[in-house]
């Protein structure tokens, strides 16, 4: 066997194995957050009972808290895991780089005062225009800094983000972000260990700041993936500083932003909105039905993707103002299904009724499946049921 032959087979076996895993994950993901939607729906709808007593509201607040941590867990477990296995492709846009800094501090600054921690910030003046990089993965970074800050600097401390530009040139900008505080800092043996997994750098106090423990891994992962460095100094019971330097490429043209507003509290109501959920799960279906009703939605339930192509072949143009659609269904699955009713020739309705995905596939390659197959939304499992209200008051009402 000759050595192009060797190396041949070595990459036909790493593939297998990756793939091998991927799907591990997958199927880890889609099982662990099917009860997941169930825990966190249920208590939510639970806690919409003006009459609940007071001590079982805060018993129902701590299991929705302890689902989301383990929802948090789970992602921060593939996240790391497609950054390291390099699944993960940069999703270029171009953003205006000063809108960009104050909607990120906005948010980083109401993490810290929740804590009542002083925050401050300094952005340059001139640091201006438009620039191309991957926003979502340059901000996950940055939160996961700021509430490693938050959790282990105490209540009175101070937090601060600092940029600088420490070159610029009419193809880039290259940036200098320190964030440091004054908590309870690192000790100098351990400096080296801060971005491995699973490091436990704060002995027993650890307990009181948890997290799922892979936060820093990830962001240095996400910092090296932009082509950037990152490190930290410290001192015990004195504070720590991150820093991050990375080059931004300029961009010439500007593409404004969809403001997402995160934790929308808005008073939603569809009353005369007629919703279809497609979904095999019958605890999945009551937690839906039910998310929608408390809105004032009339709602219809099909039970797969054939009886949801039947059902609205069944009734007259307009008859839905909304088709909520599982992926993995027995018989037909949702992306067939959307597929169906998006080509019916002899109901051009197809093509413009709003179908939002809501499913426990959660992986990037998942949601551009559905929008592939037609679809105008994707909601994962469990679902953020603020999140969910805001898609389809902005579906029905703000497209009206």
């Amino acid at each position: 066997m000759n050595e192009n032959e060797e190396l041949r087979k070595a990459l036909e076996e790493a593939k297998r194995e990756n793939h091998k895993l991927s799907d591990f994950l997958s199927r880890m993901s889609h099982e662990i957050r099917t009860p997941l939607n169930a825990i966190i729906g249920l208590s939510y709808l639970s806690k919409e009972n003006e009459s609940m007593p007071e001590k079982v509201y805060e018993n129902l607040d701590k299991i929705e808290q302890s689902a989301h941590f383990l929802l948090s867990f789970v992602n921060d477990i593939l996240s790391l895991s497609d950054l390291e296995s390099g699944r993960i492709a940069l999703d270029y846009d171009s953003i205006d780089i000063q809108d960009y800094f104050k909607a990120l501090l906005l948010e980083l600054k109401a993490k810290a005062e929740e804590k009542q921690i002083y925050f401050s910030s300094a952005i340059p003046q001139n640091m201006e225009g438009c620039y191309v990089f991957d926003e979502k993965l340059l901000t996950k970074a940055f939160r996961y800094l700021i509430d490693n800050a938050v959790k282990t600097t105490p209540s009175g401390g101070t937090i601060s983000f600092v940029a600088d530009i420490l070159a610029e040139s009419e193809e880039e900008m290259k940036l200098l972000v320190s964030i440091s505080d004054n908590g309870l800092g690192i000790e100098e043996t351990l400096l080296p260990k801060v971005f491995e997994p699973f490091e436990q750098l704060y002995g027993d106090s650890r307990t009181l700041h948890s997290g799922s423990g892979l936060e820093l891994a990830i962001t240095k992962n996400i910092v090296e993936l932009i082509n950037g460095e990152i490190s930290v100094t410290g001192v015990k019971g004195i504070g720590t500083t991150f820093s991050i330097t990375f080059s931004l490429k300029k961009e010439r043209r500007s593409k404004k932003r969809p403001k997402v507003q995160e934790g929308d509290r808005r008073i939603f109501d569809f009353t005369g909105k007629r919703a279809l959920i497609v979904e095999d799960s019958d605890i999945n279906i009551e937690i839906a039905k039910n998310i929608l009703l408390h809105k004032h939605f009339e709602v219809e339930v099909a039970l797969n993707g054939e009886e949801a192509v039947t059902a609205f072949m069944g009734h007259e143009a307009g008859y839905y103002d909304v088709i909520l659609m599982d992926i993995r269904m027995p018989i037909m699955d949702g992306l067939e299904a959307t597929k169906r009713i998006r080509c019916m020739e002899e109901r051009p309705d197809g093509r413009l009724i709003p179908i939002i995905a809501m499913t426990a596939n959660a992986f990037e390659e998942d949601v551009k499946k559905s929008l592939e197959a037609g679809m105008n939304g994707h909601l994962s499992k469990p679902i953020d049921i603020q999140k969910m209200y805001a898609l389809l008051d902005h579906l029905l009402n703000e497209e009206e």
